[in-house]
Order: C-alpha cells, then structure tokens, then sequence
C-alpha cells in the first residue's frame, strides 16, 4: 500500500487521514468478490434507463473522470458525472464536505 497510495490520492498528506480510516480488507475482499460474480448488469443495462444514477469521481483519481466516462458512462448514457477538483481515489477522505453535499442533494 505504500508504493500504492500516492497513486490514489491528490494530496500526499492525505494519505494520513486515509491510515487513520479504519480497513478491513476482508469485508473488501468479499464486497469485490460479490460484484464480480452477481453483478453483471451488462445483460440487463436497458433496465437502469429508469433509475437515477451518479457517478463521483475524483479529478485526480488513477481511474480520472474521463477513463470512467469510457469505462461506465458510455454505456449508462443518463447517468451523471461529477468531478471533485483536487481529488484522488478516495473522497470519502480527501474531501468528505464535497462528498456529502453531492448525496445529500442527490438523495434529496
């Protein structure tokens, strides 16, 4: 992780809020493991026409806006996307006010 990290992150010096965060790689492990095997909505994407979706996304993050555009948004052509300047990978930590605003006014 620490030749990973500043990948993932806009600021160095939030790669120290990150390791204050608590992880558990097993329950990530597992969530990972359950998307990949029965959540392939490929075959069903038609169906998501009818449900609102946003997609945020650090401008600085090693998958920036533009690869998800390509990866995702490409294939859900109503889903929204929102670019956090000055960001990277994790806005949970990087900019949590931003993060929060963004759903509480999807949610809303």
């Amino acid at each position: 992780m620490k030749v990973i990290d500043p990948y993932y992150v806009y600021s160095y010096d939030n790669i120290q809020k990150k390791d204050q965060s608590p992880i558990n790689n097993i329950v990530n492990n597992r969530i990972g493991d359950d998307i990949r095997n029965n959540y392939n909505l490929i075959p069903q994407i038609n169906k998501l026409s009818k449900i609102p979706i946003i997609v945020v996304q650090g401008s600085d993050d090693i998958l920036n806006p533009k690869r998800i555009k390509e990866l995702l948004l490409d294939y859900i052509p109503h889903a929204e996307l929102i670019e956090i300047e000055n960001c990277g990978h994790w806005a949970i930590i990087e900019n949590p006010s931003e993060l929060n605003r963004i759903a509480t006014e999807f949610f809303q």
